[in-house]
């Protein structure tokens, strides 16, 4: 029995699942098998790439305020 439904696979940015800004997609097929695809998936390009960058900085500068705040103490100890 074969299974027709390509699944179409987004970016993880800034918390949320997300198509490329370019909206194209490139099939990845089954090493074992050429012609059968296992997923499409994100065609990502620098804005993507900087839009990852941007949010990951801005993460680390939220985690690096916690930890100033809460003077290293682990949050288990609050």
């Amino acid at each position: 029995m074969s299974n027709n439904v390509t699944v179409s696979y987004q970016n993880y940015i800034d918390g949320k699942w997300v198509d490329s800004a370019s909206k194209r997609e490139y099939p990845i097929t089954n090493p074992a098998h050429k012609t059968q695809v296992i997923g499409n998936f994100q065609l990502s390009d620098i804005e993507d790439t900087d839009n990852a960058v941007e949010s990951a900085s801005k993460a680390s500068a939220l985690g690096l305020i916690h930890q100033h705040l809460v003077g290293g103490r682990s949050s288990t100890n609050l």
